[in-house]
């Protein structure tokens, strides 16, 4: 087992035959046909870019708690394991494809529909009184320009 530390996560690799299991927090992923040391090195290098981007976007953000802050943390890990699942899979399935050789996180994916409705999920419940100005930061969007965003994805979910 390979640990590694990220800010204040800590993240166990278990190498399972050809495959390496990541876990932090109460989660997990099975990244199939991989290596811890190649894991290890795009969860910091991934990490690293994902973290900087959102942290930059909240530099002038008031947190009331440290514990804000560490969410950032972990809800970047969050993100980077996510695609890096979604990166790994396709690059299995798809081997005469050289799109999918390269696992590093894609920029273009800051601004997916996919990561915004993590990021909404995470703070809902993690800052249930003041979640909607934390997100509209990370988005790019004023506070009525979250308000319309939060409502089309709430329908596209049927809610």
């Amino acid at each position: 087992m390979k640990v590694i530390k990220l800010e204040n996560l800590i993240i166990n690799l278990e190498k399972d035959g050809d495959n390496v299991i990541v876990k932090y927090g109460d989660n997990s992923a099975v990244l199939f046909s991989q290596t811890s040391e190649n894991i290890s090195a795009l969860l910091e290098r991934n990490f690293h870019l994902v973290y900087n981007f959102f942290r930059s976007k909240i530099t002038n953000y008031n947190f009331e708690e440290k514990n804000e802050i560490d969410d950032l943390a972990y809800l970047s890990l969050r993100i980077v394991v996510h695609y890096l699942y979604m990166y790994n899979s396709w690059r299995i399935q798809y081997k005469k494809s050289k799109a999918y050789e390269n696992l590093d996180f894609k920029t273009k994916d800051f601004f997916n529909t996919s990561t915004n409705d993590m990021i909404i999920s995470f703070y809902k419940k993690q800052l249930p009184d003041n979640w909607k100005l934390l997100c509209a930061k990370l988005l790019d969007l004023t506070a009525d320009e979250f308000d319309v965003y939060y409502r089309q994805r709430e329908h596209f979910y049927n809610k």
